[in-house]
C-alpha cells in the first residue's frame, strides 16, 4: 500500500483509496466559529456515497470524489486528459487502481441515449 501527501500537507491518500487528515476541528466558549489545529495523529476521513455511486470527502470545505484523488496520484496521465472514468462501470471499487481511466471526452459523450 502506497501513502502519498497531498500538496495542503495535512492530508494523505493511500492507494486504496482511504484519505487521512491531520486537521481537528473544535469550538471554544465564548469565540464564533470552529477553530482548527495540526496534530500529529492521523484519522481517517469519512466518505459517502453519491446518488450515482461514487464515494466522496471533504477537504478544506470542498467536496472531491475518491476516485479522481486516486487518479490524480497515483495513475501518470503524460496526455493530461481532464475526465476520470472507471473501466468496468464498478464506482465503489477503489482497492483497484487499474479500473479507473483517464479519457479526454466532451461530457456530451457521456449522456446516456
Amino acid at each position: 500500500m502506497k501513502i502519498i501527501n497531498l500538496p495542503c500537507g495535512c492530508h494523505r491518500l493511500d492507494s486504496d483509496g482511504s484519505v487521512y487528515s491531520n486537521i481537528v476541528q473544535f469550538s471554544i466558549k465564548g469565540k464564533r466559529g470552529r477553530q482548527t489545529e495540526k496534530t500529529n495523529k492521523w484519522k481517517k476521513l469519512d466518505c459517502t456515497l453519491t446518488k450515482k455511486g461514487y464515494l466522496q470527502t471533504a477537504i478544506h470545505g470542498r467536496i472531491i470524489r475518491v476516485n479522481r484523488l486516486i487518479a490524480l496520484n497515483f495513475i501518470p496521465n503524460p496526455f493530461a486528459y481532464s475526465e476520470v472514468h472507471h473501466k468496468d462501470d464498478i464506482k465503489i471499487m477503489r482497492q483497484k487502481l487499474l479500473l479507473l481511466s483517464l479519457k479526454n471526452v466532451s461530457p456530451y459523450h457521456q449522456i446516456p441515449r
